[in-house]
């Protein structure tokens, strides 16, 4: 879609949190979660500025965006979960796409520890259920990759009829956009279409986390 009219009929909101304090609306994690937290390194600051000893945290993109040594546009920031952040992509031809970064520095699911993965697993699964509430999507696509960045992040692409490609994988036509200057200044949607989408995600996510 290369529109960015509200297809759910939500209401928009314009408050959410910011990246450097936690959200007040995170979903309620299990005891069993809080006992093992202290158990994961995560991606923030740590006493003295510095962040957590683990290699390729240093380098990590997520990393230090996550310490706030670097910074999304405040806009792009859609959710803070307890174990991850949400995020709208880059792509917005493809409304609603959001990357999930978890806030552990991990490069596998399996690294982190179970109960840990479960509230991972569980964060991306609201995700994608706003996503569909306030988009409408024909599908989902969910992708964990990280052969470029290995540290572990979703990537939730909702598809459309209305795409020609809606059989072929997206990196085909992201390939060809990176290429184009003006198929990527189409495919990135405007940053009215992009604030008003992550406005009626996070409309979504508040109802959700509430209930």
């Amino acid at each position: 879609m290369s529109d960015c009219q509200n297809r759910g009929g939500v209401e928009l909101v314009s408050t959410h949190d910011s990246l450097t304090r936690s959200s007040s609306s995170e979903n309620p994690a299990s005891a069993a979660v809080r006992e093992h937290s202290h158990r994961i390194i995560c991606c923030q600051h740590l006493p003295g500025g510095k962040m957590a000893d683990l290699p390729g945290t240093e380098t990590c993109p997520f990393c230090r965006r996550l310490a706030g040594q670097a910074s999304w546009p405040a806009d792009d920031i859609v959710w803070q979960f307890q174990h991850s952040v949400a995020v709208l992509g880059t792509w917005q031809f493809y409304q609603g796409y959001c990357l999930l970064i978890a806030r552990a520095h991990a490069a596998e699911l399996n690294h982190l520890e179970p109960v840990v993965r479960r509230a991972f697993l569980d964060e991306m699964c609201l995700l994608a259920q706003a996503i569909e509430l306030a988009c409408r999507p024909r599908k989902l696509n969910y992708e964990l990759l990280g052969n470029q960045v290995p540290h572990l992040h979703w990537h939730l692409f909702p598809r459309y009829d209305a795409d020609p490609d809606h059989l072929q994988p997206v990196w085909v036509k992201l390939a060809q956009a990176e290429q184009d200057e003006s198929m990527r200044i189409r495919m990135t949607g405007s940053p009215e279409c992009r604030s008003e989408l992550a406005r009626r995600l996070r409309t979504q996510l508040e109802i959700l986390t509430a209930s």
